[in-house]
């Protein structure tokens, strides 16, 4: 398991593949990043990806234990709403739309997680019922 992370002021447009697990920080900051691909899964101590030029938090971290900072990032909008929807699990979130915890945002995850679920299902469901309807086609060319 990798221990501190600081690839800080690197001039980076691309972050370096990682491990899975970062025991420790990860400090991507001050770069020129547009996306967090290439992020480990889970850093077991604070994430810093501020000051870059991301408009997304697809990949980042899904779980960080302590500090997550997407401060500086000029085009990243609608952090909360990103943060639910990629399941991003921190102590602090630390944005330019407001400071808030893991608290604030964690029954929101979770339903938009089964929400999604759902929707699996649903579609399951429906590819289930198109193959019954082909199989059956009764010779109508459906």
């Amino acid at each position: 398991m990798e221990k501190n992370i600081n690839i800080k002021f690197q001039n980076l447009d691309k972050i370096p593949q990682q491990k899975k697990e970062i025991n420790g920080d990860f400090d991507c900051s001050h770069n020129n990043l547009i996306s967090l691909e290439g992020s480990p899964e889970i850093v077991l101590a604070n994430f810093n990806c501020s000051y870059n030029n991301l408009t997304s938090l697809k990949y980042c971290p899904r779980v960080i234990y302590l500090a997550f900072d997407c401060t500086g990032n000029k085009n990243l909008k609608n952090i909360k709403e990103q943060v639910i929807k990629y399941g991003i699990k921190a102590s602090i979130y630390r944005t330019d739309e407001g400071e808030f915890n893991y608290a604030n945002v964690e029954k929101e995850i979770k339903q938009y997680k089964k929400q999604k679920l759902q929707e699996i299902r649903t579609l399951k469901k429906v590819k289930e019922n198109i193959k019954i309807i082909n199989k059956n086609d009764y010779g109508l060319g459906i």
